[in-house]
């Protein structure tokens, strides 16, 4: 897998004052060594500046925009990005300077052996009832799936294209949650998985894009609630 071209898809919402350097920074250290690659920048309703920004960088970047004035969730947006996407390899991440690119070529360094390879946020930057939810949904999970991952819903991940395609397949159910549903789905379908421990910052500016806390115990109930639905969609079924 020397040098295979990829797809980088950048998970933008609301990231006024970190785009530029995000998207330049995603650019020079991954996309400018494998030649052939391509950026997808996949922006999500913002209501800031950031598309105007982003219509700024592609006079300058070949960077293929998928960009929509009217919110389509996470999951939406990654399905359609997952669809534009023309790479051997798949990489997505979060933008908001929660990531650091050069720690996709840990992920990289791993593809000769593994089909799909997801960070471990290790040493995480979160308010405490962030981390403590996470921690708690990591083992929920990990029980009643008989799976074993310390970062499951982590939105740095790096797959072959084979895998791509079989998630393009299947229709997803945890539209808030869905990082944590393709794992699964990824172990289901026998492909080959591990994780590697990578860096993770605070957010420089503004609260995160995720959910706010009001609206956190719900999220999980409802998570909660859809597991059996899950389990039975993906393990029963395969």
């Amino acid at each position: 897998m020397k040098n295979t071209p990829l797809s980088v898809i950048l998970m933008v919402h609301n990231e006024e004052d970190t785009i530029i350097s995000e998207v330049k920074n995603y650019y020079q250290k991954i996309i400018k060594k494998l030649p052939g690659s391509e950026l997808i920048v996949a922006e999500d309703g913002s209501r800031d500046r950031t598309r105007e920004i982003l219509y700024g960088l592609v006079e300058k970047l070949p960077l293929v925009l998928l960009v929509t004035p009217k919110k389509r969730g996470y999951a939406k947006s990654l399905r359609l990005a997952f669809t534009k996407a023309k790479g051997e390899l798949v990489f997505y991440a979060d933008a908001g300077g929660k990531h650091d690119p050069e720690d996709f070529w840990k992920l990289y360094k791993k593809i000769p052996k593994y089909d799909f390879v997801t960070g471990n946020k290790s040493n995480r930057h979160d308010p405490w009832y962030r981390l403590f939810l996470a921690w708690g949904l990591n083992k929920i999970v990990n029980i009643y799936f008989k799976v074993s991952f310390s970062d499951i819903d982590s939105g740095f991940k790096l797959f072959k294209d084979k895998v791509k395609k079989n998630l393009l397949q299947e229709r997803w159910i945890l539209t808030n949650n869905i990082s944590l549903e393709i794992v699964l789905r990824v172990v289901a379908g026998k492909f080959k998985t591990t994780e590697v421990a990578v860096k993770h910052f605070a957010r420089k500016t503004g609260a995160s894009r995720g959910l706010p806390l009001k609206k956190i115990p719900r999220a999980v109930f409802n998570i909660l609630l859809s597991l059996p639905k899950l389990k039975n969609n993906i393990f029963e079924s395969n």
